[in-house]
């Protein structure tokens, strides 16, 4: 990394969680990636690039709504350009469960949620034979997100349906919160 910043193939940037950025200059980016599609591996690093996202949005989403919410806030929000490319992956090559995972993990940060809807939406059309506690946290979280009305109410009820089913007490206590919390407003 030094190499490629002493170079000028590399940048850094100020970060508000503390650690620098690299990023690379977009010349540099583009021709990374064509090389990178050149390789016969390149799918097996799209999908260890896609499951690290996943893994850092699941990471965030109980930190999102504690006492670090900012800098987790602040993380997530750097990444923005490669949770889309993971998400974007999952979609195109037929793995959109991790897409659903990343979207269900990041649904109430509240910064993302125009985007995180349409990834909430998008993946659960595109999944097929979901795991039942998969498809119940996306229809949640994509309930939730929706900010009530007759299409936040239907997501919820299936949420809550599915959750039933696999005995998830906790799962149908999220799902009946947020149907009440609709009803109230």
């Amino acid at each position: 990394v030094e190499a490629l910043l002493a170079k000028s193939l590399l940048v850094t940037a100020a970060h508000d969680g503390g650690e620098p950025r690299v990023r690379m200059l977009e010349p540099v980016r583009a021709y990374a990636f064509e090389r990178l599609e050149e390789r016969q591996d390149a799918e097996d690093l799209h999908r260890r690039h896609c499951e690290y996202f996943v893994n850092l949005a699941e990471r965030a989403e109980p930190a999102l709504r504690g006492p670090e919410q900012l800098a987790w806030m602040s993380r997530v929000d750097a990444d923005r350009a490669n949770l889309r490319a993971a998400v974007s992956w999952s979609l195109r090559t037929g793995w959109p469960e991790l897409g659903l995972r990343l979207a269900s993990a990041l649904a109430k940060s509240r910064h993302l949620h125009t985007e995180t809807r349409g990834w909430l939406k998008t993946t659960l059309d595109a999944a097929v034979d979901l795991e039942p506690q998969l498809h119940a946290k996306g229809r949640l979280a994509l309930g939730g997100i929706m900010g009530g009305g007759p299409a936040a109410m239907e997501q919820l009820r299936e949420g809550l349906r599915l959750f039933r089913a696999q005995s998830d007490v906790h799962g149908a206590a999220e799902a009946l919160i947020g149907l009440t919390m609709d009803t109230d407003q």
